[in-house]
């Protein structure tokens, strides 16, 4: 009876000893946070006591999330969010001093970094810098920094306060472009230009198509056998830079005002003639403001004169009738609303891009001289048309 005892007390104490020393319970106990756990915490206080108003722990616990856990490893804080803090606790040095510093390397260590869990801090300091954002420009103006650290403080503000529409990068590339020429060659320069000022140019070739109409006027002796009439054309852009060629051809519609002899037929008054002038010529863009261009231009054009179709069906004594002009050079200028170029990043060709759009008015005048059979009716042409251009070309980021 004894022994039975004994035995049912030493199954009761080893199971406990055993429970004991659970080496899967023991690590629970004894696991300590995460550094990542430990982040979530911080900026969860921080967020805490930016909406309390408490700027004086606030501080306190910014200063350890950062000297503690902001390093080679992890991101505790975001850039943009650290800034933010800064014109909140107004001091402005880490600002200064990361920006001077920052460069490619620095920001491709920075994307290796472990990022912090998703919460809601930076929503909750942007609206506190909204609601404050006039406050916090006075602090800088009021500050004792170089009027250099003055400005570009002031357009980092700018870059976190202003609304993100579809102005938004105008505004800052402006913004950012007046800051670069106030200081050239400053110490905040590359920052402005790599990080902040994200404005692109074109760059390369680009393709475009155009319809334009017009009107069409002839003077001298070729006025004597055609009218003038409403001109409607088409053609293509070959562009690269700001250096434009042009293969266009448009078609008039006109009538003879004069008997003409083309072999043995007569093409008599009154018929309908059908224009055809071709063009290949050069523009070259100088840009007059922001949406106005103004464009010489110089080529060779052509003229060709043909019954219509209809007509030929009608009178088979028309198939033939062919009369053309030779080559003569084309002067003229061009007036061109500019629409913004849209830039996008081509996935296809993996570069950057540009659409372009504009409404153009054109002026051109041409010289019309036939072979010795039709010299009788040389004169002159000019055209006033409106047309619409579109495309797209390369791009590159402007430095």
């Amino acid at each position: 009876m004894k022994t039975n005892f004994f035995l049912f007390v030493l199954l009761l104490l080893s199971n406990s000893l055993y429970a004991q020393i659970d080496p899967a319970k023991t690590s629970e106990l004894n696991m300590q946070l995460s550094n990542s756990e430990l982040i979530t915490r911080y900026r969860s206080l921080i967020m805490d006591n930016v909406i309390a108003n408490n700027k004086e722990k606030t501080k306190d616990l910014f200063n350890i999330l950062v000297q503690k856990f902001d390093n080679e490893y992890y991101t505790a804080l975001y850039p943009s969010e650290k800034w933010i803090l800064c014109f909140w606790l107004n001091d402005f040095t880490p600002i200064t001093t990361m920006a001077a510093t920052m460069d490619s390397v620095a920001m491709a260590k920075m994307d290796k970094k472990v990022k912090p869990k998703e919460d809601q801090l930076y929503q909750i300091l942007i609206q506190t810098l909204d609601k404050s954002k006039d406050e916090f420009a006075d602090q800088v103006r009021k500050s004792a920094l170089p009027n250099e650290d003055q400005e570009f403080l002031l357009l980092i503000l700018k870059t976190l306060t202003t609304p993100n529409n579809r102005d938004y990068q105008i505004t800052i590339n402006s913004a950012s472009s007046n800051f670069i020429k106030s200081y050239p060659n400053g110490k905040y320069e590359k920052y402005t230009k790599n990080y902040i000022r994200y404005e692109y140019v074109p760059k390369g070739f680009s393709f475009g198509m155009e319809f334009y109409s017009g009107a069409t006027f002839l003077n001298t002796k070729t006025s004597q056998y055609f009218n003038n009439g409403a001109e409607f054309g088409f053609g293509f852009i070959w562009g690269f830079g700001k250096l434009q060629f042009n293969t266009r051809g448009a078609f008039v519609f006109s009538r003879l005002k004069g008997n003409i002899i083309y072999k043995n037929y007569t093409w008599e008054n009154g018929q309908r003639a059908q224009l055809f002038i071709p063009e290949l010529s050069f523009n070259y863009k100088f840009i007059l403001n922001k949406k106005t261009t103004i464009s010489p231009i110089l080529g060779l054009g052509w003229f060709s004169a043909a019954p219509y179709d209809e007509d030929k069906k009608k009178n088979s004594d028309l198939n033939d009738i062919e009369i053309n002009s030779k080559a003569a050079p084309i002067m003229g200028i061009e007036i061109s609303h500019e629409y913004s170029n849209q830039y996008y990043y081509n996935y296809f060709y993996r570069r950057p891009m540009y659409a372009f759009y504009s409404w153009n008015l054109r002026y051109e005048i041409q010289h019309v001289p036939f072979d010795v059979n039709y010299s009788n009716m040389n004169g002159l042409m000019q055209n006033i048309v409106l047309s619409f251009k579109f495309g797209f070309g390369g791009a590159k980021r402007k430095d």
